[in-house]
């Protein structure tokens, strides 16, 4: 896995190398161990449909992956981040103005409509007590969307720098401020709603 670019200027070495897999046969086994909560949650709710065991759900996987590599790579750059030695902690909302940074944002701000959809309406306007229909597909839709932009940002927009001119330090920790929700918010959802640790993701 390719490191961080920074716009079209390809690899950005500061990031260094990250890796979802290892080279060795049992860093795979490991990764993939890691990955199997997901992958049967993802399979057990990301349709409306009742699970199917015998039938391959290669698109479910696809995402499950795609979900683990994101985080993986929010955890690389929050660890580099926290690392740092920083001129300032000051942040400015101003400075997200890149249009992917706002997709980001309106995606972050309408898990409040997913949430209420897949779990908050279904039990308010459940007729027969004991038996609720969630809609557990659509925040699991909707955290593939958030990743799917979050992965756009990443392999876009250069986040960390180590310039330490005050705008592009004060940049950079506004840009981790919508990191760290992304961050957030997937970890309460696979944490508080679905029962998957993230560290056993990392």
């Amino acid at each position: 896995v390719a490191s961080q670019s920074s716009g079209s200027s390809g690899i950005n070495a500061e990031y260094g190398e990250e890796r979802l897999f290892g080279s060795d046969t049992e860093s795979i086994k490991l990764s993939c161990r890691k990955m199997l909560p997901l992958i049967v949650l993802y399979d057990l709710f990301s349709s409306p449909t009742p699970f199917n065991p015998s039938i391959p759900s290669s698109q479910q996987l696809r995402d499950t992956v795609f979900i683990h590599y994101n985080i993986a790579r929010i955890a690389h750059i929050r660890k580099l981040y926290g690392q740092m030695e920083k001129l300032t902690n000051e942040i400015d909302i101003e400075m997200l103005d890149l249009d992917i940074e706002w997709a980001l944002v309106c995606q972050l701000v309408n898990f409040e409509n997913v949430f209420e959809q897949a779990l908050i309406y279904p039990i308010k306007n459940c007729k027969n007590e004991g038996q609720v229909n969630l809609n557990i597909h659509k925040l699991l839709q909707f955290l593939v969307k958030l990743v799917k932009l979050f992965s756009k940002y990443y392999s876009s927009t250069k986040v960390i720098t180590y310039d330490q001119k005050e705008s592009l330090v004060i940049r950079m920790n506004t840009r981790m401020l919508l990191v760290n929700s992304v961050f957030d918010l997937l970890n309460f959802c696979l944490t508080k709603i679905f029962g998957v640790p993230l560290v056993l993701m990392i």
